[in-house]
């Protein structure tokens, strides 16, 4: 049987905390951050931190094929183990983040007036090569049940022609701390590495600590991972953003990935999988039995090392050679893993992976309806409203940095709309059908039935842009129609009088 660790993934937990920045204390309260207090905000909060490290690097293994299967242990016939992994963690996370993240997600003003500075700000971020970034966002979001983007200032030395730069953290040691107090403001934020030991066996560990009024650095050496010793040197320095520069990035409320709640039934198609292989090998490694045949000892070592065993021979019986095997019944593992598969597409809201649902003579939107791609629609709409949470928090990040470094673009981050782009031309013909009827009947705006037919994510976009050609070629238009039908009415003309005449 597959390997179980025992553990149940409910998600990501949060880390909170009771201290707060000097900037979010009130006279009532006196726990601070500081250097002082450090040390034991970081021992707080630490076991939790480390149980979600755990649950991550477990995710990204088995997300990478180091599943649960590979360790099984197997007591009957050992000698026939095989383990394959089907990988349909990695399937699905690729599907997830291909349909919800395939296209940049993009900047649009709300206000005509904007349009110049959002511009400005497209080309930064896109110099900066956010897309990439958004995209390792939500592969780890999709696989850990969380994320973290780092928006820094340039430092000394690497400056380049974009102030600020965009950067995905390991979610492994990285996190943020949340206030415990009502609304649940993030009010610390940490990152941390090791350092190569030079000349020593002890490990060098360096934290990076950021608050809203000042950012810690501190290393601790040869201590154990969390834990900052009393002797440990802390620099202080203020913040000038006045920003935590660290944003989380969740996948959902429970900070879960997309398939980690299928994980046992992942193991279970697996097994399945596994032991179909093993009784194929089985039946061709099956044992010949001899029965009533009276061999030397000699030949009967050769016989066992080649899965050959014999009886003795009784005179009165005849002899006779049979293979032994009971191979499993075909129809009902096919059954089982159709099921299991089906079951995992419902629960990850995947299109079904069972071929025999494509055939018949349905089209259109009856198969769409009928292989589950609705749910897929669904699920990228909730993890657009994640994402754009933590956006506007990155967006305040870049625009605070511009500010700073002198080049404002006058603009806030609700001056911005986030928007997604996916492809939704499938069933083309269909939707411009219903497009056409429902802007004919003069009750809907073109917005409103672009939306109710489903053609685009950004339909005030594509309506305004519509709307901007017709008026700028409309009188193009009437006059080559004018043109034609003088044309067409004069040929027309000439025949006629050629038929009086």
């Amino acid at each position: 049987m597959a390997v179980d660790n025992g553990t149940v993934y409910l998600g990501r937990s949060k880390l909170y905390t009771d201290y707060v920045p000097d900037s979010m204390a009130d006279k009532d309260n006196t726990k601070i951050i500081s250097k002082e207090t450090l040390p034991t905000i970081l021992q707080q909060v630490w076991q939790t931190h480390y149980r979600n490290t755990n649950e991550i690097t477990y995710l990204l293994n088995y997300y990478k094929g180091e599943q649960d299967i590979l360790k099984r242990k197997k007591f009957v016939r050992p000698d026939i183990d095989n383990r394959v992994v089907f990988n349909h963690a990695m399937a699905i996370t690729r599907d997830i983040v291909g349909y919800t993240f395939g296209k940049p997600v993009c900047y649009v003003q709300r206000k005509d007036s904007d349009k110049t500075n959002v511009k400005e700000l497209t080309n930064l971020v896109e110099a900066e090569d956010k897309f990439t970034s958004d995209q390792e966002l939500a592969e780890y979001a999709s696989i850990c049940g969380t994320a973290f983007r780092g928006i820094f200032a340039d430092i000394h030395g690497v400056e380049d022609d974009v102030p600020f730069s965009i950067v995905t953290l390991d979610p492994r040691n990285t996190f943020v701390i949340y206030s415990s107090q009502i609304g649940n403001p993030p009010v610390l934020a940490c990152t941390y590495y090791e350092v190569e030991p030079i000349g020593t066996n002890l490990g060098e560990y360096v934290y990076i600590f950021y608050t809203t009024d000042k950012i810690y650095k501190c290393k601790s050496c040869g201590g154990s991972l969390g834990i900052i010793t009393d002797g440990s040197k802390i620099e202080e320095q203020d913040n000038p953003m006045g920003l935590i520069p660290i944003v989380e990035y969740r996948n959902n409320t429970w900070g879960m990935g997309d398939w980690e709640m299928a994980v046992n039934l992942l193991n279970a198609i697996n097994l399945v999988g596994s032991d179909c292989v093993n009784d194929i090998e089985g039946v061709v490694n099956s044992i010949l039995v001899g029965i009533n045949l009276d061999l030397s000892e000699s030949t009967q070592e050769k016989f066992k090392a080649n899965n050959i065993i014999s009886f003795p021979s009784m005179k009165e019986n005849p002899s006779d050679l049979k293979y032994i095997y009971n191979q499993a019944d075909a129809t009902s593992l096919e059954n089982l893993r159709s099921y299991l598969l089906n079951e995992l597409s419902v629960i990850v809201g995947m299109p079904t992976a069972n071929s025999e649902s494509y055939s018949g003579g349905d089209t259109g939107d009856a198969v769409y309806l009928r292989n589950g791609y609705e749910r897929l629609e669904v699920i990228a709409r909730m993890k657009e409203t994640f994402f754009k949470r933590s956006e506007r928090n990155s967006l305040r990040l870049i625009l605070k940095i511009m500010e700073i470094k002198n080049e404002p673009l006058n603009l806030t981050p609700k001056d911005i709309t986030i928007k997604f782009s996916r492809s939704m031309t499938d069933n083309l013909i269909s939707k411009a059908s219903a497009l056409s009827t429902l802007v004919s009947t003069k009750v809907l705006t073109p917005e409103d039935a672009l939306t109710l037919v489903g053609l685009t994510t950004e339909p005030a976009e594509m309506a305004k842009k519509g709307k901007e050609y017709w008026e700028a070629n409309t009188d193009v238009t009437e006059d080559k129609t004018t043109e034609t039908d003088t044309k067409v009415s004069t040929k027309d003309a000439k025949l006629k009088q050629k038929v009086d005449r």
